[in-house]
């Protein structure tokens, strides 16, 4: 009776062991899964990253350029004021010079030769 019993307690330790090694397989079949997902989500986030870090230079460097734009832009308009002023300059002097050549003398100067 004690072989019988020491066969059965065989036939259990060896089952046991199968469960075992059965548990420990999903186990690390589980890891696995576990450590791919984790793998697909790091990339993802490091994706989302770069994408997020293009979208900000994209605006910086638009914002830049619209900048850039209004200073070209401010400056155009100061060199054509300069521009109609000199204009404006040299018509006033042409005018005057045509002025004093039919002899009109300025109302400062009228009297400083007398």
């Amino acid at each position: 009776s004690s072989g019988i019993n020491a066969e059965y307690g065989q036939e259990e330790v060896r089952l046991r062991q199968e469960e075992a090694l059965r548990a420990r397989e999903e186990l690390l079949e589980n890891m696995e899964q576990l450590a791919q997902e984790t793998s697909r989500q790091t990339e993802r986030t490091a994706r989302e990253r770069v994408d997020r870090r293009r979208e900000i230079d994209k605006q910086t460097t638009a914002r830049r350029r619209a900048e850039e734009e209004e200073r070209h832009a401010e400056e155009a308009a100061r060199a054509e004021e300069r521009r109609a002023a000199a204009e404006y300059a040299e018509m006033v002097r042409q005018e005057a010079a045509t002025m004093t050549k039919r002899g009109y003398v300025p109302r400062g100067k009228r009297n400083a030769w007398m």
